[in-house]
């Protein structure tokens, strides 16, 4: 990543949005073995998905990052999030971060009590990344899945 995370803007991801750049933003994990989104799992119905959910880019840029989340309850529940992988980084600070900070500040916002989210076993950096954060692992339910919760 050539341009410092501060030069990039987090921004709503609307319907529209993700309808008109859903293959640019599909792509991004195209090299994620264990990330079989589609379409369809873009665009499903999920509740105040579309208040919530973001994408990041730099002023008058394309998307580089994504982030889908819902509601539910007293959380807010990140479903997937993915970054552009020539603007992945190995350290602090990221457009993950970024965009796991707007989710943290989004979900005090609308007074939640907690974000949650699960990462697939295969994707052990993502699960140290939410660790390092101060998420906390819990049961999942499921073989091959971890559960991570942060409290607010």
């Amino acid at each position: 990543m050539a341009q410092p995370v501060s030069t990039f803007q987090v921004h709503t991801l609307t319907e529209a949005f993700a309808k008109a750049h859903a293959a640019t933003l599909l792509g991004f994990s195209d090299d994620l073995a264990w990330d079989d989104w589609t379409t369809d799992n873009l665009l499903y119905p999920l509740p105040e998905k579309w208040r919530h959910s973001r994408y990041v880019a730099a002023p008058d840029g394309p998307p580089v990052a994504y982030a889908i989340i819902s509601r539910k309850q007293d959380s807010l529940h990140l479903h997937h999030i993915v970054v552009k992988p020539d603007y992945r980084s190995g350290g602090a600070p990221s457009l993950g971060r970024l965009l796991v900070d707007d989710l943290v500040a989004s979900a005090r916002a609308a007074g939640c009590a907690r974000v949650t989210l699960k990462v697939m076993a295969e994707n052990p950096r993502a699960a140290s990344f939410y660790l390092r954060y101060g998420f906390q692992e819990k049961p999942s339910g499921a073989a091959g899945v971890r559960a991570f919760e942060f409290s607010l």
